[in-house]
């Protein structure tokens, strides 16, 4: 669906679940094109409805954490329309879903 969000740029916004094995898969892409240089955006959590802030991560965003030295490079993950809490649960859920692959090794 081509959305336009505020403050940001037009965008192609995609939405799946399986009914059968549950998976959900949300995407975000841009519509329009990539400009040149990027914007810093600084988000300080001060209460728990901040973590209801809702965000837009690109496929080209680096998404850090500095208190808890934690940091998503571009490339590790598709762009998603989220909240704060999203991208934390999404991280967690990756962690946990690879723990007895990292056991192994």
């Amino acid at each position: 669906m081509l959305t336009k969000i505020p403050f940001y740029r037009d965008v192609i916004i995609s939405s799946f679940r399986c009914d059968h094995c549950h998976y959900n898969n949300n995407g975000i892409e841009s519509a329009n094109k990539i400009q040149e240089h990027g914007v810093k955006i600084k988000l300080t959590v001060n209460n728990e409805s901040d973590m209801n802030r809702e965000l837009v991560k690109s496929d080209y965003a680096t998404l850090s954490i500095p208190e808890i030295e934690f940091e998503i490079p571009p490339t590790n993950q598709k762009g998603c329309l989220t909240t704060v809490e999203g991208v934390i649960d999404r991280v967690i859920f990756n962690i946990q879903s690879d723990i007895d692959l990292r056991k192994v090794k």
